[in-house]
């Protein structure tokens, strides 16, 4: 995982990509995840989620989700086409999801 600093604010703590995805290794569908590690209140946590984060104020969806799979995988010109949008304004509710 690379570390790049964006001094572009956020642009809504609720807006953000998420990239699924999908490969064939010839017998099963694949989906690509990410492990992450954090803290909060005092609990070290290890999970797997997909590739995901926040955009920021300059950047469209499509930018942010090249951005974002690259910053978190290393895999860059990636053919991704955008399946759905969800929204919730309750979906950071988790603090472990603002991280």
């Amino acid at each position: 995982m690379q570390n790049m600093e964006h001094k572009t604010p956020l642009a809504n703590n609720h807006i953000s990509v998420d990239c699924v995805v999908i490969g064939f290794d010839g017998e099963q569908l694949k989906v690509l995840l990410i492990k992450r590690v954090g803290e909060e209140q005092g609990e070290i946590f290890h999970d797997m989620k997909l590739p995901g984060s926040l955009i920021y104020m300059d950047e469209d969806l499509d930018e942010a989700a090249q951005r974002v799979l690259n910053e978190l995988t290393g895999l860059k010109n990636v053919n991704l086409m955008q399946f759905k949008v969800f929204g919730s304004k309750n979906r950071t509710k988790d603090p472990k999801d603002i991280h």
